[in-house]
């Protein structure tokens, strides 16, 4: 039998609990999740002398969750105890991290944990059985493993004269690990991501970020200051363009240039990216974070299927 756990995050108090169906556990035990499947809306127009009708747009829908499980407790006081944390926990205006395996999913409850109030075997002293119930605004899974890729230009150091620190070395040049030009998206949708710019080497000015197989693109009408970091942003529904200098943490969205579109994205397989500024582009290093998102995952499947 294959044992599963999953665990739920309160993204609001950061408190976490864990249902599992492992042997061992005799706190909350897991019934089943059913994940249901992500359906599609799409619009179509017709028009004099059309054969049939044009698809205009398709849209993903909404993804409703459903996780069955069960509370064990020693006698009622104990039952009333977990009882009342499960409801604390479970809050229709709180938002819920989902965790199985490497993904996870966040979605909102639509109503408060339910109880089993028929049936007196399923709702004692001891055990309990409940309800959770809520919808994935966005109904993929992502890893929670992000990718990394970092662009770094070659930096020269000077020579000469050339006074190397006792017991130091000598850094002849600096390079980078990775390049933002060939970011692999090996997800299922285009998707967002975020960018960190760390004027590491000196000043910059006006950061750009260019999708040189779309021509779209994100410039900052900034001067950066040497130490200075801008991220942004180009998530759905987390959207932000920041400026961070030491712990002080200052939005500039006004700074984002009027023909940039902050609804860059990394197209699904390989994307041709490039870092440039209208000045000192090689004082600046870049890194490019996102979670590669999944349209199903077939433990998930495997799961339901082994409670039908």
């Amino acid at each position: 039998m294959d044992y599963t756990s999953i665990k739920l995050t309160n993204l609001t108090t950061n408190e976490s609990i864990v249902i599992s169906d492992l042997p061992e556990n005799f706190d909350l035990v897991l019934e089943y999740v059913d994940w249901s499947q992500v359906e599609s809306s799409s619009n179509y127009i017709k028009y004099i002398n059309l054969i049939g009708e044009r698809l205009t747009s398709v849209s993903l829908n909404t993804r409703e969750i459903e996780i069955v499980g069960w509370i064990v407790a020693t006698n009622q006081e104990n039952m009333e105890l977990k009882k009342r944390n499960l409801n604390r926990f479970i809050n229709p205006l709180q938002e819920i991290q989902l965790d199985y395996d490497r993904y996870s999913i966040n979605f909102k409850p639509d109503k408060s944990i339910e109880y089993n109030s028929q049936d007196s075997s399923e709702n004692c002293d001891v055990l309990c059985r409940f309800l959770i119930s809520g919808t994935a605004a966005i109904p993929l899974f992502r890893l929670t493993s992000e990718d990394v890729y970092r662009d770094t230009a070659i930096q020269s150091v000077p020579l000469f004269p050339w006074i190397s620190p006792i017991n130091k070395g000598f850094v002849f040049g600096i390079m980078s690990e990775y390049t933002v030009s060939n970011v692999m998206n090996e997800g299922d949708v285009d998707q967002g991501f975020v960018l960190r710019l760390v004027a590491a080497h000196g000043d910059v000015t006006n950061p750009k970020i260019t999708d040189n197989k779309t021509g779209k693109f994100i410039q900052l009408l900034l001067f950066m200051n040497e130490g200075d970091i801008v991220e942004i942003s180009t998530e759905t529904g987390n959207k932000y363009v920041h400026l961070i200098q030491g712990e002080q943490v200052t939005d500039i969205f006004r700074y984002v240039s009027e023909n940039s579109t902050m609804s860059l994205n990394l197209s699904v397989g390989e994307n041709d990216l490039s870092i440039t500024a209208d000045t000192n582009h090689k004082n600046l290093t870049a890194t490019i974070r996102f979670s590669t998102m999944r349209m199903e995952h077939q433990n998930y499947m495997k799961k339901i299927a082994n409670n039908l």
